[in-house]
């Protein structure tokens, strides 16, 4: 056990996966999809906390994460493409700390290509994420819940010549 130890004594996290999945593509090649599960045994994972004077401390322990998720892409004209993501994971850790690790991703971008320009908008959600304490020698498990956070992007990029391509774009705007 690992619990209140440093970064410098600590282990590498030791990570094995395992998945599988099915992926194809439909509607003569305009649909990509791709679907799966997997499982994750983590040896010595990284768990932050918050220790007594209010900073982060580290511990490790072992955990098992069974992940499942599904990809699509959709390019229905010319240079128009939408794809999206979802990715979620639920824990079996041994520790007394929360995992903090986001248990749900998603992704979304639209993309369209005209010639030499290209224009394109993102948005990305992490969810929830926990954090343990340590309060009066004691491990609060879930003392500290950050809420899920959704990251829009736009851009625009021009592509000048074969080997410079000039572009603008911007995240965190929403």
């Amino acid at each position: 056990d690992y619990s209140h130890t440093t970064m410098l004594t600590m282990p590498n996290t030791r990570s094995y996966n395992l998945s599988a999945g099915i992926a194809g593509k439909a509607l003569t090649s305009r649909l990509s999809y791709r679907a799966y599960v997997g499982v994750n045994f983590m040896r010595d994972q990284v768990l932050w906390f918050i220790n007594e004077v209010g900073t982060f401390g580290v511990a490790a322990a072992d955990n098992n994460r069974f992940i499942f998720g599904a990809e699509v892409e959709y390019r229905p004209f010319g240079g128009f493409s939408v794809d999206a993501m979802f990715a979620a994971h639920a824990d079996n850790s041994t520790g007394n700390y929360s995992v903090s690790d986001a248990r749900v991703r998603g992704a979304v971008n639209v993309k369209y290509s005209l010639k030499r320009w290209k224009f394109y908008l993102s948005g990305n959600l992490t969810g929830r994420r926990s954090w343990s304490a340590i309060e009066a020698s004691e491990v609060a498990y879930k003392a500290f819940t950050a809420p899920a956070v959704f990251d829009l992007g736009a851009g625009v990029s021009f592509r000048a010549s074969n080997s410079i391509e000039v572009y603008v774009d911007g995240y965190n705007l929403l």
